[in-house]
C-alpha cells in the first residue's frame, strides 16, 4: 500500500514539473495579440485560452466592449476582420509554425467572440446584438430579450463563417442567408442542406 502511495506521489511530482512548450507558445501568441488588440480598439478581454494537444491547436478569444451598439452586419464586419487579423498573426510567428503539423491555420482553429454592453455594464436594448461569437464553421448573433421580468439571451441569426467572409472580405452586397446547424451540416431555412 505505501508503495503504492509513493508511486503516486513520486507521479503527480514529475507531472507538475512538466512545462508544455507548445501551450505555453499558443497562450503567449494569444496574449500578445488580445493586449494589442485592446490596446489600438480600448477592448476588454472576456475569454483566452485554447487546446494543445497532438496535432490539434484550438484558440478562445473573446473580447468586450462597451458603450458601442452593433447591427449584425457590424458585428459581422468586427468579426471577420478580427479573425482575419488573428489568423494573419499566428501563421506569421515562426514560433508557432515549428508546432503546428496542420498549417496554415484556418478560421476553424480559432473560437471568438464579443460582447457588447451599455454604458456601466447595463444591457443593450433588443434592437442590437449583444454577442456575437464563431465557433467551428458557425457565427451566432445574440440579443438581450426582456419579457418585463427577466433579460433572455436569443439567438437571431447564424450564417456560415465562409458566407460571412465573403460578405465582408469579397463581396459586400452579399448578404449570408440565415442557417441552422445540425451536428456537421446546415439546414438553411429553405429547407437545403449544406455540407
Amino acid at each position: 500500500m505505501i508503495k503504492h502511495l509513493c508511486i503516486v506521489l513520486i507521479l503527480v511530482l514529475f507531472s507538475s514539473c512538466y512545462k508544455d512548450e507548445k501551450a505555453d507558445t499558443g497562450y503567449q501568441a494569444i496574449r500578445e495579440f488580445s493586449r494589442q488588440k485592446c490596446k489600438e480598439n480600448k477592448w476588454g478581454m472576456e475569454v483566452i485560452g485554447g487546446g494543445f494537444s497532438g496535432d490539434d491547436f484550438r484558440l478562445s478569444l473573446g473580447f468586450v466592449m462597451y458603450d458601442r451598439y452593433y447591427t449584425i452586419p457590424e458585428a459581422r464586419k468586427i468579426l471577420v476582420e478580427t479573425m482575419d487579423e488573428f489568423l494573419n498573426y499566428l501563421n506569421n510567428n515562426e514560433n508557432i509554425k515549428k508546432y503546428i503539423s496542420c498549417f496554415p491555420l484556418t478560421y476553424k482553429n480559432i473560437r471568438l467572440s464579443f460582447s457588447f454592453n451599455g454604458s456601466n455594464q447595463s444591457h443593450v436594448s433588443s434592437e442590437y446584438i449583444c454577442y456575437v461569437s464563431k465557433v467551428v464553421n458557425c457565427i451566432a448573433y445574440r440579443v438581450w430579450e426582456y419579457d418585463g421580468n427577466r433579460y433572455d439571451l436569443q439567438t437571431v441569426h447564424r450564417e456560415a463563417y465562409k458566407d460571412a467572409f465573403r460578405a465582408v472580405k469579397i463581396d459586400p452586397s452579399y448578404v449570408p442567408e440565415h442557417v441552422v446547424f445540425l451536428r456537421d451540416k446546415m439546414v438553411c431555412t429553405d429547407g437545403s442542406i449544406k455540407n
